[in-house]
């Protein structure tokens, strides 16, 4: 939005359901250690899981911080360097690449997958003009650089926004083993160098 700012979610969860967090402080700081956008949640906002909360901040690098309290007093914090600035796919720029699931005509953010036959991996392009030639495809393997284990075509939506448009794709997640894996969003415009965001997904 706006331009030059971005928008940065950010996903988080409590690997134990006894000790679910009852506060949270979700805050980006800058290279020199200044706190430049911070949220509180509390109980009522912390019942998702996962938990999503969004800052909007100039694009740039940061560092993530996730702190949390459960209702003993007990706390702790997680920490993650962050490039939020969009990709580029030549003349197209993207968002980071989005990997949940639909449910009830609203796409719900996850971290990691059990029974669910598919989940879907969503990215936004910018750039874009109705009627461009622009493809997409989405793979997913056990690395970064691995061989790919499936590949889907994405699906293509506009929105309000002439240049803006959602990608999206079915991952067949009921199908892979258990463990981590990669799934790969790669963009191109018609004759025009391409770019890929990544994403990581566990399959429990």
């Amino acid at each position: 939005p706006g331009g030059s700012m971005i928008r940065v979610v950010a996903l988080f969860d409590s690997p134990d359901e006894s000790a679910a967090p009852s506060s949270a402080i979700v805050g980006l700081f800058n290279d020199e250690g200044k706190l430049v956008a911070s949220t509180q949640l509390g109980p009522a906002e912390l019942t998702a899981s996962p938990v999503a909360s969004s800052l909007i901040v100039p694009a740039g690098h940061y560092r993530l911080r996730v702190a949390a309290t459960e209702s003993s007093g007990r706390g702790g914090a997680a920490d993650a360097e962050i490039n939020a600035e969009l990709a580029s796919a030549g003349p197209l720029t993207m968002s980071a690449l989005v990997v949940g699931l639909s449910r009830e005509g609203r796409f719900q953010p996850r971290l990691d997958f059990g029974r669910e036959a598919s989940a879907m991996a969503y990215l936004e392009i910018y750039g874009a003009r109705q009627g461009a030639a622009v493809g997409a495809v989405f793979e997913v393997a056990r690395t970064a650089n691995g061989p790919a284990l499936v590949t889907i075509k994405g699906t293509f939506a506009a929105t309000s926004e002439p240049d803006r448009f959602v990608v999206t794709a079915a991952v067949p997640v009921g199908a892979l083993t258990s463990g981590d894996y990669v799934v790969r969003a790669i963009v191109a415009a018609q004759d025009q160098p391409g770019g890929r965001v990544l994403r990581a997904i566990r399959k429990k």
